[in-house]
């Protein structure tokens, strides 16, 4: 009981303050000593403006904004008049808006704080037989760990040995238990829910995704949408404005109250609170969902998209590339072409090589190694095997290296996403590959089209027959195929609609993603996922988070422009009706209050989703 006192002193001791001094003011005035309530109530105002005061005064040498302004000078006018009730109410107003802000931020950023209390607090090492309790913090990567049902994740870490079933809501926001196995992935603030694991450490605690996030997250929540910052300039005109209409109520009637019930029912809250709490809001909407805006403003421009556009090969399937067909040249076999094109491909990140590499693994038998390898992102790979000089890639990286193709294959002719495999200047086989169209596509392209996103546009490296079966399929509105990433890098240059979205998932797509507008990685637990030349992270690899995304950015934007407007309206609504003088100021006092606690309150809506 004790602490809970303290927790609530702590927190709101001057509004605490302020209410137990209009207290005992109406106490002494029932006594009738009017003297002494008038210079406590006065006191006690004044008292309470210091602080917001020189806030003020600091952020205006910092090039901010005098948001207390009018507050401030409605409580010295009130002095000045005599109207002491009227001057604490404004002090308490005053004091209460800004708790009222923190609370409501504090209430928008919860997804945030739900991070930070759950971040994993313990980690049981493993040295030799025994096992020692230490903290995240204190792991390196190479260290074996214990994980036991019920816990958390403390690291990064690969599985060594045992299988479980892991709670990634936090970090995807997909509830679906994830079954894992030995050589798979697991990640800090995740939940083993079944069976003990040993883990092999990946990274430091403070490298993991789970602190990434947090640190994302918190500098997404600390900065402003460019709508925000709009409104904020507006609460200067609409300050003078007030003041203007203030002065000349008091001018043309001569009485001095009208200017303050004038600037003691101006409120700015909706100008300066409707916008920031809205968008934080939606972000923590959006973090719920396993979605992360690096910024405020990718949130906000994600409404204003005109066009999204994506790859095709890992984008949009939800299983990994299969080997169709290898097509072989010469004297060469299609193990040969495979584990040739393997030793290269073990050295890249993209869906493609990991359906290579995995088709040429033979049993009890450790890949093959490249040497002096050398990767072009989006086109190829080329390096030295067995003292032979080896290309892997498209027709055109093998046609840049001088590769002539056979008279019997034609590059054109190919209808499946292939790659192309040249040993010693020949051209020794094709690899066809097939890939599985994620059945979330189609509704998540519908989805897009009704939220209004303009046009979709599939950029695909298949050849022109693949890329066009896709789009028909999907219904997408423009394809490009056979495209390397320079030619994604000139279409979305070159596009008319913007801002323009390009979501990708490899390696590949990272000069793509920094040149769009809002580049959003999918899968970014992945490490083949460019998270760093990203604006938004959708954790896990799922294309229907790309709607889901676009919605939340929507919505959050539709809230908070409502938010600014109807605060906004009603105040200078209210400003011209008390400019009349057919009221006290005391009720102005009130219905000040209660626009900010409405815009506040509606701001807050962004948390949900509208349906």
């Amino acid at each position: 009981m004790l602490r809970a006192v303290r927790r609530l002193f702590g927190k709101h001791a001057t509004i605490l303050l302020i209410l137990m001094a209009m207290a005992i003011a109406a106490a002494l005035e029932s006594s009738d000593n009017q003297t002494a309530a008038k210079w406590l109530l006065t006191i006690v105002a004044v008292g309470a403006s210091v602080r917001p005061l020189w806030g003020m005064i600091d952020a205006i040498r910092h090039g901010g904004y005098g948001v207390n302004a009018l507050a401030i000078i409605a409580i010295i006018a009130a002095v000045v008049q005599n109207e002491y009730w009227v001057a604490a109410c404004l002090a308490l107003l005053l004091v209460a808006t800004v708790s009222l802000e923190n609370y409501a931020k504090q209430r928008a950023a919860w997804a945030l704080n739900k991070l930070t209390q759950n971040t994993p607090t313990k980690a049981h090492l493993l040295r030799g037989a025994h096992q020692k309790d230490v903290k995240p913090a204190d792991i390196q990567p190479g260290d074996k760990l214990v994980v036991l049902a019920g816990e958390q994740v403390p690291v990064d870490g690969e599985i060594l040995d045992g299988s479980s079933t892991l709670d990634e809501s936090i970090l995807t926001g997909n509830t679906d238990p994830a079954p894992r196995r030995a050589g798979e992935i697991v990640y800090a603030g995740t939940t083993n829910t079944e069976n003990k694991t040993t883990v092999s450490a990946l990274r430091t605690a403070a490298d993991s995704h789970y602190r990434q996030n947090i640190r994302s997250i918190r500098a997404a929540s600390k900065s402003y949408s460019p709508f925000a910052r709009l409104a904020a300039k507006f609460s200067i005109p609409f300050s003078i404005v007030a003041l203007v209409v203030a002065v000349v109520a008091w001018v043309v009637s001569g009485d001095s109250t009208r200017f303050l019930m004038v600037v003691s029912v101006a409120s700015p809250s909706a100008l300066l609170l409707g916008a920031p709490i809205a968008m934080s809001a939606g972000l923590s909407r959006a973090v719920q969902q396993g979605i992360i805006p690096k910024t405020a403003a990718a949130l906000e421009q994600l409404a204003y998209t005109r066009a999204i556009a994506f790859g095709g090969n890992g984008t949009l399937t939800d299983k990994p590339l299969t080997i169709r067909d290898v097509q072989t040249f010469g004297k060469h076999t299609r193990q040969n072409v495979l584990q040739y094109a393997a030793a290269l491909e073990a050295h890249a990140n993209h869906t493609i090589a990991s359906a290579i590499v995995e088709a040429a693994q033979e049993p009890d038998q450790s890949p093959r190694k490249a040497k002096q390898v050398k990767e072009t992102i989006g086109q190829g790979i080329a390096g030295r095997l067995d003292g032979k000089t080896v290309l892997v890639g498209s027709a055109h990286f093998l046609d840049t290296h001088g590769i002539s193709m056979p008279e019997s294959f034609r590059p054109s002719s190919l209808r499946h996403t292939a790659a192309l495999v040249a040993i010693n200047d020949e051209l020794a086989g094709v690899i066809t590959l097939d890939s599985h169209i994620d059945p979330q596509c189609a509704p998540t392209l519908q989805r897009l089209h009704q939220l209004k996103t303009g046009e979709t546009i599939l950029l695909s490296s298949a050849p022109q027959a693949n890329a066009e079966a896709i789009a028909q399929k999907l219904a997408v509105d423009q394809t490009l195929a056979e495209c390397q990433t320079r030619d994604k890098i000139m279409a979305i240059e070159k596009s008319a609609l913007h801002p323009l979205v390009f979501a990708g998932d490899s390696a590949s797509d990272t000069p793509v993603l920094t040149a769009s507008d809002i580049g959003i990685a999918l899968g970014a637990l992945s490490c083949q996922t460019p998270a760093d030349s990203a604006n938004v992270l959708v954790m896990e690899h799922s294309f229907a988070k790309l709607a889901e995304a676009v919605a939340i950015a929507k919505q959050t934007l539709r809230i908070a422009f409502t938010a600014v407007l109807f605060g906004t309206i009603t105040s200078l609504l209210l400003i011209g009706v008390f400019a009349t003088g057919q009221f006290h100021p005391l009720q102005a006092v009130a219905l000040n209050a209660i626009i900010t606690l409405l815009v506040v309150l509606y701001a807050l809506r962004a948390r949900k989703s509208r349906s």
